[in-house]
């Protein structure tokens, strides 16, 4: 996976990053992720960052849209979510069209 670090972002230091504001365990090295998943408990809104790649803000996305707190309200809050313009300008209507969002 080494080549998603050049990217249009360093795709591996954007999802560790954004994973940890999540109280997540991220180990990365120069051609690995190893994510080791914990329950996310909801102390407050979240802001995940970008980094102007459409892939984190999509993926970050489908994970906000679980109903993590229980009563609909968004626990995720998605930074720049235009930067998905260019290659799916009606992610965020589709996604809310899954009722999920």
């Amino acid at each position: 996976i080494r080549h998603t670090r050049n990217q249009e972002t360093d795709r591996i230091y954007a999802i560790a990053k954004e994973l940890k504001k999540l109280n997540q365990k991220v180990i990365t090295t120069k051609d690995s992720i190893t994510i080791y998943p914990k329950p996310i408990s909801y102390l407050s809104k979240k802001i995940i960052e970008t980094y102007q790649d459409h892939r984190i803000a999509m993926s970050f996305s489908v994970l906000g849209s679980y109903n993590l707190i229980g009563n609909g309200t968004p626990w995720l809050q998605i930074n720049n979510p235009e930067c998905c313009a260019k290659t799916f300008p009606n992610f965020f209507l589709e996604l809310k069209g899954l009722s999920i969002l």
